[in-house]
């Protein structure tokens, strides 16, 4: 009896162990990666798993994002008075630029983070939903005839504990004063949690909002 229960006991806890893709170091992953899962755990978190079947059980929560956030960016995608940056702002070109971030997210899918080092910090790779408040953020500047560019969103290399990485921040371009001052009148007005440009340390080029 004991030996059943033990048994039973060890595959509940398998299972339980299992089903974390969204605590998953790294994120879901795209394609097939065979290391694409939670340590001790027996499934994946890779695209591929959906024709393995042997994708974790909270693979489709955890690996993919709201329909609202993929209308919203497929909205920043058409919108006229938003460019998109098609590399990041160091120069790299990993797909973890604004305007892939985007049209990953407009396709149903997650925005890819950058996995690269700075003087600021380490990206940490993987992916991330892009959070409907900092599309809305950016769709409401545009729609008030605000012309931006985004620089970055998941992806690029910052701080390491930067709201980028959880997808809830955006950096803007900055190319006047007067612009770059309602963007971050805008920001504030949203209640973000960091408001940053000109004349805050790092940030002389370009704006920074986050959620």
């Amino acid at each position: 009896m004991h030996g059943i229960l033990g048994v039973i006991l060890a595959v509940v806890i398998v299972i339980a162990w299992a089903q974390h893709c969204s605590e998953r170091p790294g994120g879901c992953c795209p394609g097939r990666n065979d290391e694409c899962a939670p340590p001790g755990a027996f499934c994946f978190c890779d695209d591929y798993c959906r024709e393995a079947s042997d994708c974790c059980s909270d693979f489709p929560s955890g690996c993919n994002c709201s329909l609202d956030v993929k209308r919203l960016a497929c909205e920043v995608q058409s919108n006229s008075h938003i460019t998109l940056l098609t590399v990041n702002p160091s120069g790299v070109n990993d797909g973890a630029d604004a305007k892939s971030n985007i049209q990953d997210t407009c396709n149903g899918g997650k925005a890819r983070r950058s996995s690269y080092c700075c003087k600021a910090g380490c990206s940490p790779g993987g992916s991330i939903c892009l959070s409907e408040k900092v599309l809305q953020y950016v769709l409401a500047l545009a729609n008030e005839t605000h012309s931006i560019q985004v620089n970055s969103l998941a992806g690029a290399c910052h701080s390491n504990t930067s709201h980028h990485y959880q997808g809830t921040a955006v950096d803007l371009q900055v190319f006047d004063e007067s612009s770059h001052t309602a963007w971050m009148d805008k920001c504030g007005d949203m209640e973000a949690v960091e408001n940053l440009g000109p004349g805050n340390p790092g940030h002389s080029s370009h704006t920074h909002c986050a959620f």
